[in-house]
Parts: structure tokens; sequence; C-alpha cells
């Protein structure tokens, strides 16, 4: 019966998971071809114009994450050697994630508009932006893809997801953010310091005796 269960939950969850990616996937795509049409080809910058290490660390990561997490997606048997029995509740919190990743998703893009950037790197005429979740997050696009990928970890009782969804975000807190905000920082200065102090990096900041970490 518990055997039962389980298929079916599985089930469920692959095709919510399915839903949701491809929605996610299609909300990020139309804002941000919104985006590159909105300004001029000159003010673009491109991921190849970032250092090769970053370059390099992203694909070392994304690589295995998105392979898996597709992988699983096509067919739950081919990650199956990866599968670990948790407890139900987990398997509804990441059902929860991946589910609530899809409107954040949307208020994120839809709160940054033309400032859309597809590196580290800052631009010409980038706004810096400060309402809807960037009210409290400095980089909730970052929290929303944990999201999305942590949940279907959680999601699919996928130790391997999962690891690699803990490990993309351990990079982006210690390697991505740090290097992204130099060059914020460079280019609103004070602005971005004040910022800062009143928010958290990838999680709404814990008020105490230093604000901004998150």
């Amino acid at each position: 019966m518990m055997d039962a269960l389980s298929e079916i939950f599985e089930l469920e969850f692959r095709w919510v998971l399915v839903a949701c990616m491809f929605i996610t996937l299609f909300i990020s795509k139309h804002y941000r071809q919104k985006a590159r049409k909105a300004r001029e080809r000159d003010h673009e910058i491109l991921r190849s114009d970032e250092s090769l290490p970053l370059i390099l660390a992203r694909l070392f990561v994304a690589l295995p994450m998105f392979g898996a997490v597709f992988a699983y997606m096509i067919d739950p048997e081919w990650m199956a050697w990866a599968h670990v029995d948790v407890p139900q509740w987990i398997h509804s919190v990441g059902t929860g994630m991946v589910i609530l990743a899809v409107p954040f998703g949307y208020w994120v893009l839809s709160s940054l508009g033309d400032n859309i950037s597809e590196t580290v790197l800052t631009r010409a005429g980038q706004e810096l932006v400060t309402h809807g979740p960037y009210r409290w997050i400095r980089h909730p696009l970052y929290t929303n893809g944990l999201m999305l990928f942590v949940g279907a970890g959680l999601g699919a009782e996928n130790w391997f997801i999962t690891f690699f969804a803990a490990l993309t975000w351990a990079g982006i807190y210690h390697m991505v953010i740090p290097r992204e905000e130099e060059e914020l920082i460079d280019r609103f200065g004070k602005d971005y310091e004040e910022y800062i102090q009143r928010t958290g990096a990838l999680l709404p900041p814990i008020r105490s005796s230093e604000p901004g970490v998150a």
C-alpha cells in the first residue's frame, strides 16, 4: 500500500515539476527578450565577457544539476540510482517550493523590467531596483532559481539533485554575489552600500547587529 502511494506521489510531483519548470522558463524567456529589445545592442554584456574561472565554475555545477533534473522529468527511472527515502513532509516541502517558484519568479522578473542582466557585470543604463522583492532581498532571482532546484531535489527525493542545488547555493553566495556586488558598488556607490545594510543577499535579513546578512 505504501509503495503504491509513493508511486502516486512521485508521479504527481514529476508532472508538477515539469509544469512549473516550463512555466518558469517561459516567463524568464519573455522578460529577457523584452529587456533585450528595450535597450541598444551596444549596452549588452555577454556571459563570455565574464572571467574564465567564473564561467567554468558555473558549468561545473549547472550542467550536472540541470541534466539531472531534466533526466528526472523525462523518466524518473533514469535518476532512480540517487533516490533516497525521506519523510512525506520533506517531499511536500519540496513540492511547495517548486510551486511557489512560479509566482515568485514572475514577481522578481516583472520588478526587474529592462534591468535584467545575463551576467554579474553591469551595463550602461542599468538602474538600481529596490522595489518588489528587491525591497528585502538583493538577489531574489538567484533565490528563485535555488528555490526551484532545491525543491526539485527534495520533491524527487533525490540526493544528487539536492546536493548540486546546495552546491550551487554555496557557490552563488561565496563566489558570484561578492563579484557581482563589487560591480554594483562601482556603479552605484554609496546608494548600493546603504542598500546592502538594509537587505539580505538571498533571504530577507534577520534584524540583528549585522544588518544585511542573510
